[in-house]
């Protein structure tokens, strides 16, 4: 399987095991529910407004895409700034560390089997 970003890009990155995809899944899941909890319904949309911008000018660069992430960075009050970069550094912390976990053993997979017995 490769991603989306390598198909549309032509980019020949090497597949990621749908065993790790769904791990980080999960703690992008569990990640997006610790900023609605702690901070709010409105760190959460704009989180994501901004990850999903950044994510399609990544997959497909154009003029488009990339007013669409200037616009949602614009949106940002000066408050909220901080939020937005804490909540954004951990989730790609989390998301692009696959090869990393890979290596490592699946972290989320080892929590799951710890939670379970």
């Amino acid at each position: 399987m490769t991603s989306r970003a390598a198909d549309a890009t032509g980019r020949g990155e090497r597949p990621v095991p749908e065993t790790l995809r769904r791990d980080v899944r999960l703690l992008t899941t569990l990640l997006g529910d610790a900023i609605r909890d702690h901070g709010g319904d409105e760190l959460f949309t704009t989180v994501e407004a901004l990850r999903r911008a950044v994510r399609r000018l990544h997959e497909r660069p154009t003029p488009s895409r990339a007013a669409a992430v200037d616009r949602v960075i614009d949106g940002i009050s000066r408050d909220e700034g901080g939020n937005v970069a804490r909540a954004l550094t951990a989730f790609f912390s989390w998301s692009t560390s696959p090869r990393s976990a890979s290596a490592s053993g699946s972290s989320a997979t080892a929590a799951r089997r710890r939670s379970h017995r």
